[in-house]
């Protein structure tokens, strides 16, 4: 009966540390694995001999880097492989040869975007 109830305690915990962490991971452009490092060897008491439980175990997390865009305000080619793509009204350029090299052209707000009517384009207003 203890068992059973510290096994469901320690599956929560972990739920809990991995969706804690897993927002962070991917935001940051991080692609994370988390393993424990728990293997069950038996314990060899006087008076009865039981394996020990995954209660409370360190989890180590092992992150790999993945490259991302570079945001960048004009993005320049770096090499002979770069080539510029336009998407959805941004600048992107993409490499064949190292793709380290990635960069998207950041985009204006709106208020600098807009078309403005007729009133506001004229030196004098009407009124």
């Amino acid at each position: 009966m203890n068992l059973q109830i510290l096994t469901r305690f320690q599956g929560t915990v972990n739920n809990l540390v991995k969706r804690a962490f897993t927002p962070m991971i991917n935001s940051r452009g991080i692609h994370g694995i988390c393993k424990s490092i728990f293997t069950p060897q038996p314990i060899v008491n006087n008076w009865s001999v039981s394996t020990e439980t995954q209660f409370l175990t360190p989890i180590i997390p092992q992150f790999n880097q993945v490259c991302g865009m570079k945001q960048r305000g004009k993005p320049q080619l770096r090499c002979k492989g770069c080539f510029f793509v336009a998407k959805e009204g941004r600048l992107f350029v993409y490499c064949r040869l190292k793709p380290r090299h990635k960069q998207m052209g950041m985009q204006k707000s709106f208020k600098y975007r807009r078309i403005l009517t007729y009133a506001y384009q004229k030196k004098q207003r009407d009124w």
